[in-house]
C-alpha cells in the first residue's frame, strides 16, 4: 500500500475533546480499494508515549460501523471526543491510529496515521490570539 505512514505535526494537531474526521484514499496496485473488495477494517488507536490503547479502540471495525465508511474509494473515520482525551500533563500527546484492511481476496493492507491531540490549556480561546473573533 502506497503511503503507509502518515503524521500530521503540531501545531497541525488537534485539540483535547474535539470530534475530527480523517478521510483517505487507500490504494492497491495502484487502483482505490472499493468497499466490496474489504472483508473488514479494524482499527487500533494508541497514546505513543504510553502505548495505552484510548477509548477501547483496539481492534474495532470501523467498516461501515464505528464511526467509519468506505464510499467510492474514499475511506473516513469520524472520531469521537473520548478519542481526542488528553490524558497528560503536556501541551500535545502523540496518538497512533492503526488500521488493518482485511480484503475479500485474503491480502491485508495496513494503514498508520499520527497526530497530536493539544491540551485545554493549549487551545486558543474566542477572542485571544489565534482564536475566534469575538
Amino acid at each position: 500500500m502506497s503511503g503507509a505512514t502518515k503524521s500530521f505535526l503540531y501545531p497541525d494537531s488537534v485539540g483535547e475533546r474535539s470530534t475530527p474526521t480523517y478521510r483517505a484514499t487507500w490504494m492497491s496496485n495502484g487502483v482505490p480499494v472499493q468497499a466490496g473488495s474489504v472483508s473488514s477494517i479494524l482499527f487500533w488507536l494508541r497514546d505513543v508515549r504510553t502505548g495505552a490503547i484510548v477509548n477501547g479502540r483496539d481492534g474495532v471495525n470501523v467498516f461501515n460501523v464505528n464511526g467509519g465508511a468506505l464510499v467510492n474509494g474514499v475511506f473516513t473515520l469520524q472520531l469521537a471526543s473520548e478519542d481526542t482525551q488528553h490524558y497528560g500533563d503536556g501541551k500535545a500527546e502523540k496518538r497512533l491510529m492503526t488500521f488493518d484492511v482485511l480484503l475479500q481476496s485474503g491480502g491485508r493492507l495496513t494503514r498508520e496515521v499520527s497526530f497530536y491531540v493539544r491540551s485545554f490549556q493549549d487551545v486558543p480561546s474566542a477572542g485571544s490570539p489565534g482564536g475566534s473573533p469575538p
